[in-house]
Formats: structure tokens, C-alpha cells, sequence
């Protein structure tokens, strides 16, 4: 499963990326802060206050539904999302959302609907061509999860979104390895850490297609990486309010 991160988030929700990196910070960009901040009951807070003001506006409902999903709360956060959409139906963020939303409670046909609205909103969202791949690898529908993986390399790779270029090169070794193609996982592999040194997930990756390629010492040097850089990494996740 794949969780949104904050950096996506804001990438989504550009009017609040902007509020966030201006000096006099709107209520929008303070609750994605606080939602980044792990301080989920301050931001619902503040979300609620911003629905309550604006009961019609689609971010509002958005925000309040991310205090939720970041929780993992997503039986509570489904109902936001879908209304959210309804509010603003062109608007593909919320439907990435609940996308995602829909994929974790294990409704991965109304997951797909919704990844599918958000491509015909925008063709350039990498994150639903991204989503829409997993869900294709689950269904072993390996030729439409390389073809998915494939575009949102690309978009990711246009827009300079790193980490979302790195998550999909990491899922397309996968597509890789399911077909035997070693070396192929293993150059995706590669790329994927030089974009995103922190994905420890790809070391590991790697170390076992390195082992089936009889790179015994390239495998151990990547299951060291995996163990130092989850070490560093995981920590800094934990935050509760």
C-alpha cells in the first residue's frame, strides 16, 4: 500500500502550497501544516471551522478528510472525500484522495473509478497513472501495469517530482522481476534510490534481485543500505500529537 506524503499533498492542493510558503499563512496552508506536523486534532479543528464557514467549498471538506486518512481513519474519511468531489467535479485531487481512501478499505473497484475520473480530468496526475498500476499488478494485469508505471515515470519525471518518479521506477522493477527481467528491476532499482536515497523499500528490492543475479556482495551492500537508511528514516515518523 502506498501513503500519500505531505509533499504530495501539497502538490495536489497548489492554492494551499502557495498560502503555506507566503509569509501571512492562510487557514488552508496552516491545517495542511498541521496535518504535516502529525497534530490531527488541531487540523480537524480547524477544518471543521473552515466547513462550517464555507459548508460548499470542495478543499474544506478535502482538508477535513485528510485529518482522517492521515490517521488511517479511512472509514471515517471516505464519506468526506466522496463529498468533496461532488462539491468540485473537476477537480482531480479529490478524487486521487479518495482514490487512495477507497484502496485501503479493499474496494478496489470503486478505487479504480475513482483514479479512472481523475485521469480524465487531468492525463498529467502521475499519482492516479500511479495508482491505477497497482491496482493492475494486483489483478496480475502485468502489460497495463507496465503501461501505467511507465506514464507516471514520465509526468513525475516532467513536473521533477523525485520521490514520486522514484515510487514508480520502484513499482515497474517490480513488473520487472514478476517477468524475469533481472536486469531491467535492477537498473530501476538503482535509479529509484539515486532520486529518493531515503526509499529503503527499493534497497531491499534490489538486494534480492542482486542475489538472483549472483551479485552476492552487490546484495549485501544493498540489504546494509536498506537496514542503515530504514534506521534513519523511520524514526522521524513517528509523531504523534
Amino acid at each position: 500500500m502506498t501513503r500519500t506524503t505531505l509533499h504530495g499533498v501539497l502538490a495536489l492542493l497548489p492554492a494551499a502550497a502557495g498560502a503555506i510558503a507566503t509569509p501571512g499563512e492562510s487557514d488552508q496552508g496552516r491545517c495542511l501544516r498541521l496535518i504535516g506536523e502529525h497534530r490531527f486534532d488541531a487540523a480537524r479543528a480547524l477544518a471543521t471551522d473552515l466547513v462550517e464557514r464555507d459548508p460548499s467549498s470542495s478543499r474544506a471538506h478535502l482538508l477535513l478528510a485528510l485529518t482522517y486518512h492521515k490517521q488511517k481513519r479511512y472509514a471515517s474519511a471516505e464519506p468526506l472525500f466522496a463529498h468533496a468531489a461532488s462539491l468540485d467535479p473537476k477537480d482531480p485531487a479529490a478524487r486521487v484522495f479518495h482514490g487512495w481512501c477507497l484502496y485501503n478499505l479493499g474496494r478496489a473497484r470503486e478505487a479504480r473509478e475513482a483514479f479512472e475520473a481523475a485521469v480524465a480530468i487531468d492525463a498529467r496526475s502521475a499519482d492516479a497513472h500511479f495508482a491505477l498500476g497497482l491496482l493492475d499488478y494486483d489483478a496480475d494485469d502485468l502489460t497495463s501495469a507496465e503501461r501505467q508505471f511507465t506514464a507516471s515515470i514520465a509526468l513525475a519525471a516532467r513536473k521533477g517530482a523525485k520521490a514520486g518518479e522514484a515510487k514508480a521506477r520502484t513499482r515497474l522493477a517490480d513488473v520487472h522481476t514478476r517477468r524475469g527481467r533481472l536486469e531491467e528491476a535492477k537498473r530501476e532499482l538503482e535509479r529509484a534510490v539515486q532520486l529518493n536515497p531515503d526509499l529503503y523499500g527499493a534497497y531491499f528490492k534490489l538486494s534480492r534481485v542482486l542475489q538472483r543475479l549472483g551479485d552476492s556482495d552487490g546484495a549485501a551492500e544493498a540489504r546494509r543500505m536498506h537496514n542503515r537508511v530504514r534506521e534513519r528514516v523511520q524514526p522521524a515518523k513517528g509523531h504523534p500529537e
